[in-house]
């Protein structure tokens, strides 16, 4: 991104929005491979409106008829759906915390953290997944000399975890500064019986 007659602490400010940028649209990317091609177990027929505890219930049995680990489970939901299981929570502290209420999340569910998107695929209500259903692999892009940026450093998305190299630099012959995040980034489809689909 370019910027001209701007103070360095708005180029900053800016620079970590680049970076949140990046990290959704790979996050984007990441989850428009969730398909049934991909991954065949589907719990269909759900509305995310009253997917509620028992929808979470519903996809962790999938999860464990498939023989995926138990520790380190996830559910990720659209905010319909997350919302839905918010009001199930209402009276958090009969399971033992009041975090729905305090924070509305991420939250612990029948032994999966539960988490908000506002950018599954459409037709996608959300997800079950152990960690083995996805491989995905992230660095960095450090330069190899700091000697042509006013600054380089690595930056992690605070939401997404991913990490991130930030460059600003000047260049003189135009009188434009510059920030760019970016990152060098993969994945694939890990074991597909990991993840369960949550479909309308």
């Amino acid at each position: 991104s370019q910027f001209n007659n701007s103070s360095v602490a708005d180029i900053a400010r800016f620079g970590t929005q680049l970076a949140a940028g990046v990290a959704t649209a790979f996050s984007s990317l990441i989850l428009s491979s969730i398909n049934s091609t991909n991954y065949p177990s589907a719990i269909t027929g759900v509305t995310a409106s009253t997917f509620g505890l028992a929808g979470c219930r519903a996809a962790r049995l999938v999860l464990s008829n498939n023989n995926a680990p138990r520790k380190d489970r996830c559910l990720v939901l659209n905010p319909t759906a997350y919302n839905s299981v918010l009001t199930d929570l209402s009276n958090a502290q009969v399971y033992g915390g009041t975090e729905a209420i305090r924070d509305g999340g991420p939250l612990s569910v029948y032994g999966m953290t539960v988490y908000e998107s506002t950018t599954l695929p459409a037709g996608l209500i959300g997800f079950a997944a152990h960690p083995a259903a996805m491989a995905i692999a992230v660095r960095p892009f450090l330069p190899q000399s700091n000697t042509l940026y006013l600054e380089a450093k690595e930056m992690i998305d605070k939401d997404s975890g991913l990490s991130f190299t930030y460059r600003r630099h000047f260049a003189p012959s135009t009188g434009t500064m510059w920030a760019t995040a970016e990152a060098l980034a993969g994945f694939c489809v890990g074991v597909t019986s990991g993840l369960v689909r949550i479909t309308a």
